[in-house]
């Protein structure tokens, strides 16, 4: 009977001279191979090989770490970045707004004394 890779318990193996945790099936995937054709010492070769490529694949808790610090760093610089994009806007902004705000004055004033003007000179 064909055992399912579902069923695999997971194992941890050593690799090199650390420990490594990797869950792998190596007990029944051995098995599953030897089943299939493959003798036990070719199942236990291509065994150790997955494990050697799933431990070089996998990432540690300090690789996390390490990202983890780069983004928070990343992070913080586009926060002041942002932030300095802001004031810079909110001050452009306010000097648009007291040109505007200087321009309608203006503008009125001048349509004021020219009302004023015409009044007085028709009356």
């Amino acid at each position: 009977m064909r055992a399912s890779i579902n069923t695999y318990e997971p194992v941890y193996r050593p690799i090199g001279i650390c420990f490594t945790r990797a869950i792998h099936y190596t007990h029944r995937f051995i098995k599953h191979l030897t089943e299939t054709g493959f003798t036990e010492q070719q199942a236990e070769a291509l065994a150790d090989e997955q494990v050697r490529f799933i431990n070089a694949n996998l990432a540690s808790k300090e690789d996390i770490a390490r990202i983890e610090a780069a983004l928070k760093t990343d992070i913080t610089r586009v926060e002041a970045n942002l932030k300095v994009d802001i004031a810079q806007a909110r001050h452009e902004v306010t000097k648009w707004m007291v040109g505007v705000v200087l321009g309608v004055a203006a503008v009125q004033t001048t349509l004021i004394v020219g009302l004023l003007s015409w009044l007085l000179q028709s009356g």
